[in-house]
């Protein structure tokens, strides 16, 4: 703690002030821990990239290695990052194509037996990098870690929990035959699945065979990878241990971006029906309907946020533009063809 940079006299608390002992160097037969990287995209966030950092290299982690990717900021993120450069392993400021890529310059970087992102508004909390270690040495088999992740807000401080969850279900229909286990996680993450990314890691070998996050995509990149991950036969390793805590306020991209976040689902969904067996076709139509559904309900909401005569009628009858669902419904029924229960 004492060989970090200080804080401001107005920074308390992890990763500012607490204290934690460091791991040993070795583990207790002598042979070194598992290498760790964490990879860090940044653009612009220098407000919170210093807290990033400290809850990483606070770790105390001895076989850490991490990476800093910033796509050219000029609000003082460089200034912090050169402030912590000798704990880096490397750094580059530079302009890129947005987070994906980021995140891909640092894939190719990473030399770790595990790897993770760590979005620069986000923490890790303490002695994690530990659990996750010794999660990996006791369960050899397994490529892919995911903890828990707490949900705050700078004003309201804590929203949620989000608990990981590799949850499988089928859509509610007694014609409909199990499809591929990748095809069932993808497409009924609306039944359960929950996998909180900044409380994701990876195994090199994983990472290898999943090969880089697709740079098209900007809002579920994340959620993309985690298919094609359910497609070379990984599932993850899910514990209720808190890993990290994810920043969300109105600047948040996936805050301010609802509706692109969507029409990105949409689009990869499309994809994948052009590319899938006709007897797999059936969940992902059902699939793109339910977002088709979610995207209208949002831009309902949205009107009806915005003109005040309709706060005040759906404040007394609050089901009053049920009609607009049932007729959006019947509209996309007939368009895809397929007899849906939502």
């Amino acid at each position: 703690m004492k060989k970090y940079p200080k804080p401001d006299n107005n920074k308390f608390g992890w990763p500012w002030t607490a204290e934690i002992s460091d791991y040993p160097p070795t583990q207790p037969d002598g042979s070194p821990w598992p290498k760790i990287s964490i990879i860090t995209p940044s653009y612009n966030q220098g407000q919170y990239l210093e807290e990033t950092i400290r809850s990483v290299l606070l770790q105390g982690y001895p076989n850490l290695e991490y990476i800093i990717i910033d796509g050219g900021s000029i609000d003082g993120s460089i200034e912090i990052i050169k402030k912590y450069e000798p704990w880096l392993t490397y750094w580059v400021s530079e302009p890129d194509q947005g987070q994906s890529h980021a995140i891909n310059k640092g894939f190719e970087r990473a030399t770790g037996d595990w790897i993770a992102w760590l979005n620069s508004d986000d923490i890790y909390l303490p002695r994690i990098l530990f659990e996750v270690a010794k999660i990996a040495i006791s369960n050899p088999q397994i490529n892919w870690i995911v903890g828990t992740t707490i949900a705050v807000h700078d004003k309201h401080g804590e929203l949620w929990r989000m608990e990981p969850r590799y949850k499988t279900g089928y859509w509610k229909d007694p014609c409909f035959k199990p499809a591929a286990e990748w095809l069932n996680f993808a497409c009924t993450h609306k039944s359960g699945t929950a996998i909180p990314q900044p409380s994701s890691f990876w195994s090199r070998t994983a990472i290898k065979q999943s090969g880089p996050i697709d740079e098209t995509l900007h809002y579920i990149m994340d959620y993309e990878y985690y298919v094609r991950l359910s497609q070379c036969g990984y599932t993850p390793y899910c514990t209720d241990r808190v890993f990290s805590q994810y920043r969300k306020n109105d600047q948040t991209k996936t805050s301010s971006g609802t509706f692109s976040l969507t029409k990105e689902h949409i689009f990869l969904a499309k994809k994948w029906l052009k590319k899938e067996k006709r007897e797999n076709r059936k969940i992902i139509k059902r699939y793109i309907y339910w977002l088709y559904y979610q995207n209208a309900t949002l831009h309902i909401r949205k009107i009806i946020k915005n003109m005040p005569i309709l706060c005040k009628i759906e404040k007394k009858f609050p089901h009053s533009n049920i009609s607009l669902h049932k007729r959006f419904k019947a509209i996309l029924k007939k368009r895809i063809n397929i007899n849906l229960v939502l």
